[in-house]
């Protein structure tokens, strides 16, 4: 019967190793959600942003009543 050490069972990597390889790939999978929700927010608040440039634009021609409560320009 063959014994297998712990060291080989891994491909020879020790644990310390395999902590380390675990820590930085988790580190690149925090790295790619926080890109992920910058570029997310970015995208959003232009678009938002155009949204209502295009909004304003329309409501220029709109001329309410000085009493009018809901608008103020």
């Amino acid at each position: 019967m063959m014994m297998y050490s712990p060291h080989l069972c891994d491909g020879g990597r020790s644990e310390e190793w395999n902590l380390l390889l675990r820590e930085r790939e988790r580190e690149s999978r925090q790295r790619r959600v926080c890109v992920r929700v910058c570029v997310f927010f970015i995208l959003f608040f232009c678009i938002l942003n155009q949204t209502q440039g295009e909004n304003r634009l329309l409501l220029s021609h709109f001329n309410p009543p000085k009493n009018f409560p809901f608008f103020s320009f």
